[in-house]
């Protein structure tokens, strides 16, 4: 499974580079939400549960480290899942994938990638999966809206999951953009895995 990801992940880097050439340089350092054409969609929903991609612009920093952090109701159980550094150039995309083991559900794979023109670098780790009962709902979201990147450690996505069988609703735009702050809404979870980058010169 991880070959098959990297191999998929590869050939929607190659896609996404070929757009990054018609990026505007009118903004120098941000991260938006990638704009993915049908044929990139598609191959993403082939091999991954769930992707998120976001392309960046960069003109102030020579590394971005990316990693998984992991709550169980609302504690942080894991701070460095996938931990990865790399260079950076002035244009690139990143994304943040993850596949589900077939019956009965005991792992989840997640995929870290990191791609510019230059080549690409990513992580495959793994984690007990948290989709374990039938009851289990599964929420996720990730920040839209254009961010200015800059050293502060960033949450990019989410993807939480719980056993209310009244269901929950996704993590709230507030908690993007103030995580520290928010911390509590965690809590309303059996599992979160959130995606976070931060940026270094």
């Amino acid at each position: 499974m991880k070959k098959v990801i990297g191999i998929v992940m590869f050939v929607v880097f190659i896609g996404l580079m070929s757009a990054c050439g018609s990026v505007g340089n009118e903004k120098s350092d941000y991260i938006s939400e990638a704009d993915l054409d049908e044929r990139e969609e598609t191959i993403l929903t082939t091999v991954a549960d769930l992707s998120f991609v976001f392309d960046y612009n960069n003109t102030s920093y020579e590394e971005v480290s990316v990693w998984i952090e992991k709550y169980e109701s609302g504690e942080m159980v894991n701070d460095e899942l996938g931990y990865m550094t790399t260079d950076i150039d002035e244009q690139g995309s990143i994304i943040f994938a993850t596949a589900i083991d077939e019956e009965p559900h005991e792992k989840e794979t997640f995929y870290l990638g990191v791609g510019d023109e230059n080549g690409t670098s990513s992580s495959t780790p793994s984690d007990e999966a948290a989709l374990t009962s039938e009851n289990m709902s599964i929420v996720s979201g990730s920040f839209t809206e254009e961010i200015a990147i800059d050293k502060d450690e960033t949450v990019l996505a989410s993807i939480a999951y719980s056993n209310d069988e009244h269901g929950v609703s996704s993590i709230s735009s507030d908690f993007y953009e103030n995580p520290e702050n928010n911390l509590e809404e965690l809590e309303e979870y059996d599992v979160v895995y959130l995606f976070k980058i931060a940026f270094d010169d």
